[in-house]
């Protein structure tokens, strides 16, 4: 049946082609088990006509291998000129890296056939399908950041090793390459930066377990995790933790911005087509999958390892700041693409007009392409502007600190409402100034997809 003609059927043997085809959509979609649905996220992107579908006339397709040749050279030049400018421009990279990433923001304009039509449908097939190349990026990125947590964690170690016995001429930030376990180290990382939203998640809401069941992500986390613990002369990690302004730096956080930003609309609308609570459950699950990393890392560092208390105040302040930007994209998101497709009546059935299917895909809850590509392009711009250092807090996080916190706070003092209020050390958000880079005191990103 054409999703487009979403309409009741009117005869019995109707009827039952539409239960058989819906069954077996059903079992498609339920056979990825992750967020996204597509068996080949290529085949869900070509229209009956055999024609590639498009996307306000651009055509959504990812394959570069087809591009013209010229295109294809200008791309190479411009990602080995990147890749090696600290030595061309050694004295520009020092004192103004952005220039050169704005020179090459208006270089790519041209080149926009082998950049930003793929980006375009990088961000459009997430609607379908969890791609080979934002999950093993999402999954470097995890497997650095556990590293880097761990090595700061030796260095802090060792300095109060020092300190305690009173040698305080040795250096403390040599030798801390932690040591590479691969049990321990592969489950930590996997759980606390990787795929532990999807866990918690996944857990309480009564779905399949998509991060163990899912036939990409443990094979991606695999290879990440061999990536970052044992690249030749360790050249992954390092470039990605010693030069924020790298290009496998900020391609890597470019890719983790659109995981970061539709992994939670995506487990909304799974939540929105898998459970009979449309309202509150969808709500919930993306909340869950945004944050639940976050609150893994805190029980961990807090409760666990027990750190310090300046530590805590971090983790606690990332993680609030962390509640409030998933809470305020779940909702849009979920009134978007989940609400406004409910059948107004109670008695009525999932009937939509065909306007809104096509633009809504009511059908599957998937929401608006052109609503998806509008969060991820803002939310991308967002990433690198603090990687810049342009930008530090999340709009909807200064949002909720300027306006929210402070006018239920007053309304609780005129109302005299609860015990009376205590001056606090974490009340305000400490946000990133990259989403990748994480808290100040140890550098690393708090997001969790």
């Amino acid at each position: 049946m054409n999703t487009a003609e979403f309409v009741q059927p009117q005869g019995a043997a109707q009827a039952v082609a539409e239960a058989a085809a819906a069954a077996t959509a059903s079992n498609e979609r339920r056979s990825s088990s992750a967020s996204h649905f597509s068996k080949n996220y290529r085949e869900a992107f070509i229209v009956n006509d055999g024609s590639v579908w498009k996307f306000h006339g651009i055509p959504v397709m990812n394959d570069i291998t087809g591009a013209d040749i010229t295109d294809l050279v200008g791309l190479s030049i411009l990602i080995l000129v990147l890749m090696f400018k600290k030595r061309l421009f050694p004295k520009v990279n020092k004192e103004n890296p952005i220039s050169i990433w704005i020179a090459a923001l208006c270089v790519s304009i041209p080149l926009y056939q082998v950049i930003w039509v793929p980006f375009l449908a990088t961000a459009l097939m997430t609607r379908v399908s969890y791609q080979h190349l934002i999950c093993i990026s999402h999954c470097i990125v995890a497997c650095c950041c556990y590293r880097s947590e761990v090595e700061q964690r030796s260095i802090s170690h060792k300095k109060q090793l020092l300190s305690d016995s009173g040698d305080e001429s040795s250096t403390a930030t040599t030798g801390t390459t932690p040591t590479r376990s691969f049990p321990s180290t592969f489950g930590l990382s996997f759980v606390t930066w990787g795929f532990g939203g999807s866990l918690l998640s996944d857990v309480l809401m009564g779905l399949p377990i998509t991060a163990v069941a899912h036939t990409r992500i443990v094979p991606s986390f695999i290879l990440g995790y061999f990536v970052v613990w044992y690249s030749p002369y360790d050249c992954v990690y390092r470039t990605f933790n010693d030069d924020k302004s790298s290009l496998l730096f900020t391609f890597l956080n470019l890719i983790e911005a659109i995981d970061g930003v539709t992994t939670p609309m995506g487990r909304v609308s799974r939540s929105a087509r898998e459970l009979q609570n449309k309202m509150s459950a969808p709500l919930t699950a993306g909340m869950l999958v945004g944050v639940g990393g976050a609150i893994i890392r805190y029980f961990e560092r807090v409760i666990v390892q027990g750190r310090e208390e300046q530590e805590h105040a971090s983790s606690l302040a990332a993680l609030q700041a962390g509640i409030w930007r998933n809470l305020f994209y779940c909702i849009l998101w979920w009134y978007l693409a989940v609400y406004r497709c409910l059948p107004k009546d109670s008695g009525d059935d999932f009937t939509v007009t065909v306007d809104l299917e096509k633009a809504d895909h009511c059908r599957s809850f998937d929401g608006s392409d052109d609503v998806r590509f509008i969060i991820v392009l803002t939310y991308s711009i967002w990433t690198i502007l603090c990687q810049w250092g342009v930008v530090r807090r999340h709009p909807f996080v200064w949002f909720a600190e300027v306006v929210i916190v402070p006018t239920w706070s007053r309304l609780v003092t005129i109302l005299n409402l609860g015990p009376e209020a205590q001056p606090s050390s974490s009340s305000s958000f400490i946000e990133s100034s990259s989403p990748v880079n994480g808290v100040h005191h140890n550098n690393l990103k708090e997001k969790e997809h």
